[in-house]
């Protein structure tokens, strides 16, 4: 059942509820409280311990549950804690690009070897609920631009790379309605099915302005390029984009 809470004297039903996971350093907390707050945090001098816990308001109505667990090679051994006990809606992997940009040629070969072996346990792992997360993965660049066009160009050279590098597929057998696995090979075979990660769920933009918004609707290859918010099913237009209170005369921002 849905956690009811309370959020400024209101009681509050969470609409969805989130994880957050990436390697230490790879900018999770900082999006975290990005989507928090909707401005910039830099929180790599302090890796997290343990796991940070948010409540997000995006309007009166929609209200989502985010879990950041630590990054750590010993913290990712406790991630199976989060998703064997609560059932997220999405699971957002973060990707240390900035780092990636910073290193030499030698040291960029096999510098996603971890990203891949973190998200191939992800959707085996989601193979196994009753009802699987949507795999978001976020390219978290967080650096200054000096010439936009030639900025968004480069992105989108290795949102490519990154996609052919880590968007791989896992076969999901199928199960019965007890939720156990079908023996019959021939039967897994033919109904069996494929969990993985659609290209357009690669994003490396949270929120887009309006005026981006018009010049994204189509890229190159005609897909749209979506921003993370909208990939969470946050209308930035339509929902209130702040946390939010509920005062004497209805709804106030806080």
């Amino acid at each position: 059942s849905v956690m009811s809470h309370r959020y400024c004297g209101t009681p509050i039903k969470t609409d969805k509820r989130i994880l957050i996971c990436g390697s230490q350093g790879s900018g999770k907390t900082s999006l975290l409280y990005n989507l928090h707050s909707g401005v910039k945090f830099e929180t790599a001098k302090y890796p997290t311990k343990g796991y940070n816990y948010e409540m997000i308001s995006f309007s009166p109505y929609k209200t989502y549950e985010f879990v950041d667990p630590g990054g750590s090679d010993v913290q990712q051994e406790l991630w199976p804690l989060f998703t064997e006990s609560v059932q997220f809606d999405y699971i957002i992997y973060v990707v240390n690009m900035r780092e990636y940009k910073s290193q030499d040629r030698e040291q960029k070969g096999g510098y996603f070897r971890k990203d891949r072996e973190n998200v191939r346990w992800l959707l085996a792992d989601q193979g196994k609920r009753p009802r699987s997360a949507k795999i978001i993965v976020y390219l978290n660049y967080d650096l200054k631009v000096d010439d936009p066009k030639k900025d968004r160009q480069e992105k989108n050279v290795l949102r490519a790379f990154l996609i052919d590098e880590i968007g791989l597929h896992v076969e999901i057998p199928e199960r019965d309605a007890k939720g156990r696995v079908n023996p019959d090979r021939k039967s897994r075979e033919k109904n069996g099915s494929k969990l993985g990660i659609a290209p357009e769920n690669f994003v490396d933009t949270i929120n887009h302005k309006s005026s981006e918004r018009e010049e994204n609707k189509l890229s190159s290859d005609n897909t749209r390029e979506v921003s993370l918010l909208e990939l969470l099913d946050v209308d930035t237009e339509r929902d209130e984009w702040n946390p939010f209170c509920f005062g004497g005369s209805g709804w106030e921002r806080v």
